[in-house]
């Protein structure tokens, strides 16, 4: 019994031991796996920096042209503006569509499409406040 017993835990201990040598084996291979991969994703990560640092400069750029044109614009008008933007969700400008606005979709009065289509006021959409203007391609 005791034999048995030596004999089994002798194999217990080979295997073991093979067991070892084979992920001690694995370790290289795994190790040259890591590098890569930290090679690979710093190339993507380097790449998309560039790409964040790309959208950041055109976002710069816009808010420049953004804030000449406001300068340009009377303060009324753009606090109008402005705040139809922040309560709606910046879509604050919006055609009329088929004599109806074109956000909320709500029917406009024949005198009021007459009054945004000559562009003389602005005019806003008596139900959601959006500021709307004739597109006489979409308005038709």
């Amino acid at each position: 019994m005791i034999k048995t017993s030596i004999s089994s835990m002798e194999t217990e201990l080979l295997e073991t031991i093979d067991l070892i040598q084979t992920i001690e084996s694995n370790i290289d291979e795994y190790k040259e796996k890591l590098l890569q991969t930290k090679d690979n994703n710093g190339k993507q990560l380097a790449i998309l920096q560039e790409k964040i640092d790309t959208i950041g400069d055109k976002v710069s750029e816009k808010n420049g042209e953004r804030e000449n044109v406001t300068t340009e614009i009377s303060r009324q008008i753009f606090s109008v503006y402005d705040r139809v933007r922040k309560g709606k969700g910046g879509s604050a400008v919006v055609p009329v569509k088929s004599r109806a606005c074109g956000a909320c979709f709500k029917a406009l009065t024949p005198k009021k499409v007459q009054e945004i289509r000559k562009a003389v006021k602005i005019l806003t959409c008596d139900n959601c406040g959006r500021l709307l203007y004739w597109d006489a391609d979409i308005s038709a």
